[in-house]
């Protein structure tokens, strides 16, 4: 648990507040290796780091891979790994074994009410976890416009990120929740200089 509070301390969240966000969903691991393509499928080991790995549901709610984040020294910050010249991505999920379309990371299962959360990235649903009392399914890049919304929602509200792409998805969802009778909220998540990069 040290290792995790010291990850969302590093990325400016309450860190005990952000590990109750979980529920169950998270595993931590004081040492995982991590492994670099140097070429079309041929890998090497660039280093063994702590890491995090966060489950991701399938639409249905069924396990379908984790999300894993290599994190630096007692896990502050990402790790910072540098292969010829190249930044390493340290935040990347396993093969999945299920569709991941329409999937999330959930968080803060235990308020089951009518108003969920929807974000891109486990970062920013955990930012709105910590301080709202509401259900928040964070989702991979490229995949929230999809995201399961769930039978009992009545409202969702969306924290978009504050670019292209992330305005494009909130349009999507916007869509879709006027064709199902859905309520929907915009709230955009404004880049702040200096934190949470």
């Amino acid at each position: 648990n040290r290792i995790a509070i010291n990850y969302f301390v590093s990325r400016g969240l309450d860190g005990a507040k952000a590990l109750e966000c979980f529920e169950g969903s998270l595993r931590i691991s004081e040492s995982e290796d991590l492994f670099h393509e140097t070429s079309k499928g041929k890998y090497e080991k660039v280093g063994s780091f702590p890491a995090l790995f966060i489950l991701y549901v399938d639409a249905l709610g069924m396990p379908a891979t984790y999300h894993r984040i290599y994190l630096g020294k007692e896990g502050f910050g990402k790790a910072n790994v540098v292969v010829a010249g190249e930044e390493v991505d340290v935040k990347r999920s396993m093969k999945p074994c299920r569709p991941m379309r329409g999937g999330f990371m959930e968080l803060n299962k235990r308020f089951s009410g009518r108003v969920l959360g929807v974000t891109e990235g486990v970062e920013t649903g955990l930012a709105v976890g910590t301080l709202l009392d509401v259900r928040v399914r964070a989702c991979s890049a490229g995949l929230k416009k999809y995201v399961d919304f769930g039978d009992d929602v009545e409202m969702v509200i969306d924290f978009a990120d504050a670019d292209k792409a992330g305005l494009a998805d909130s349009k999507e969802i916007a869509k879709r929740c006027v064709e199902s009778g859905i309520k929907y909220v915009r709230a955009v998540a404004v880049p702040v200089p200096g934190l949470l990069k």
